[in-house]
């Protein structure tokens, strides 16, 4: 569990997405094979990938609000 200043102990942070709504999101994403040629680098896993997008969307509120300026 990841430890932060303003998540109380026990509770999960707020871009942790849980097991119930990971199972409602993941049949959306569509699913890349990898190619046997030109592979290039491995790709992330799409549950973290959408984690590390709400950490960033909740922790840094004005970087969130820039993008909505454009």
């Amino acid at each position: 569990m990841v430890w932060c200043w303003w998540v109380r102990k026990g509770e999960q942070p707020p871009w942790i997405v849980p097991d119930s709504l990971w199972e409602r999101i993941e049949p959306l994403l569509p699913r890349v094979e990898r190619r046997k040629r030109h592979a290039g680098r491995k790709r992330l896993d799409d549950r973290r990938v959408l984690c590390g997008i709400l950490f960033v969307l909740h922790g840094r509120p004005a970087a969130a609000s820039s993008w909505t300026a454009c």
